[in-house]
């Protein structure tokens, strides 16, 4: 994101989130799976973080298997403590 303001950089980072939380939604996993690094940390779900990319989504897929009528619903995001 180099050359950006940081104005950019959040509405890049805002249109992200929202498709990776709709790819969720979906059940298109392989979206969700391209806005997630290969060492990223979930810490959201059970007792313990769930660590990589396939963990990460084999997590999701379980939860909205178990769960076929979740719906995610985003209220706010915030980017250093800043709503948007």
């Amino acid at each position: 994101m180099a050359g950006k303001t940081f104005a950019q950089d959040v509405e890049t980072i805002k249109k992200a989130l929202l498709d990776s939380y709709t790819a969720i939604e979906q059940k298109d996993f392989a979206r969700f799976a391209s806005h997630i690094s290969d060492n990223c940390i979930d810490y959201g779900a059970g007792s313990e973080p769930v660590w990589g990319t396939e963990a990460v989504v084999n997590m999701m897929k379980s939860i909205f298997g178990a769960f076929s009528d979740v719906e995610i619903k985003v209220e706010d995001i915030a980017v250093l403590g800043n709503k948007y």
